[in-house]
């Protein structure tokens, strides 16, 4: 776990953690970013690396168009020189195939982006897509699906939060909106590509005029019947802007997050969870 926000008023963090889940235990590291981020993106590199792309020095600042690799052998953070095409907090950022990383959408001073790059870890290089996602999104979530296509869920503009999804083509190079919507519109939600394919999305919340509702519910994705349906079973904790992680023994690990009902009542969550599916 990287950066993020201890209060909501406050900066963003430099610090990282890891979680055992052998030892079910939480570990601060020792290693500084170089750079403090929320709402920023973190990909494990094939050799191994962590890239960490974007993000915002506070709660709702402007977008961040650096990036770094952390190495967990040498326990290291290391600032790259090249730079995002653009600034974006609360973007994606996705493997590929290829091995190249797709970074989607996400917020800048103009407000939520319809935009996308990709980084190339062999040239260290950061390119933008000639194509648009067919919605402006941030605070959304990016699935790479077992047929190489990325699932994108979610998120919001201007404080409108959205039921919709749709899919890159990492071939054809195109963004397609899907049929199919999601049974509650969602931001800062998270998503989990299941052992059987299904992505799992988690909690989020709903913009509202001065107010926000933060969620609970959870729901699938079955990209081979192409449906949403919605989980009976909820979270212990109602959380946004939270991460999923898969752990080796197929259950997920939902990690921090925050609840409440506008800005000023924030309260930034230490707590986790799991889900067996």
């Amino acid at each position: 776990m990287t950066g993020g926000l201890k209060k909501f008023s406050s900066p963003a963090l430099n610090t990282a953690e890891v979680y055992d889940p052998v030892a079910d235990t939480f570990t601060a590291l020792t290693a500084k970013m170089t750079t403090a981020r929320n709402q920023h993106a973190a990909t494990l590199l094939p050799n191994g690396l962590v890239l960490i792309t974007g993000g915002s020095p506070d709660e709702n600042g402007d977008g961040l168009d650096t990036a770094e690799v952390y190495d967990p052998t040498a326990n290291k953070f290391t600032a790259l020189t090249a730079t995002l095409t653009t600034p974006r907090g609360g973007r994606t950022a996705t493997l590929l195939p290829n091995g190249q990383v797709l970074l989607t959408g996400g917020f800048s001073n103009d407000g939520s982006l319809n935009t996308a790059e990709v980084y190339d870890p062999t040239d260290q290089t950061f390119t933008a897509l000639a194509t648009t996602m067919t919605t402006a999104r941030s605070g959304h979530t990016a699935t790479l699906l077992p047929d190489g296509q990325v699932l994108l869920t979610g998120g919001s503009s201007n404080h409108t939060t959205f039921n919709s999804a749709e899919v890159y083509d990492p071939v054809h190079n195109t963004f397609t909106a899907l049929t199919a919507t999601m049974t509650t519109a969602r931001a800062g939600h998270t998503a989990t590509l299941l052992p059987d394919n299904q992505v799992l999305l988690t909690g989020g919340l709903i913009w509202g005029t001065s107010t926000f509702t933060v969620l609970k519910t959870a729901e699938v994705y079955d990209p081979v019947a192409n449906t949403f349906t919605a989980l009976n079973a909820t979270m212990t904790t109602a959380r946004a802007f939270h991460r999923a992680a898969l752990l080796p023994n197929d259950l997920v690990l939902i990690t921090g997050g925050g609840y409440g009902k506008s800005t000023s009542s924030v309260t930034i969550l230490d707590t986790a969870e799991v889900y067996d599916p």
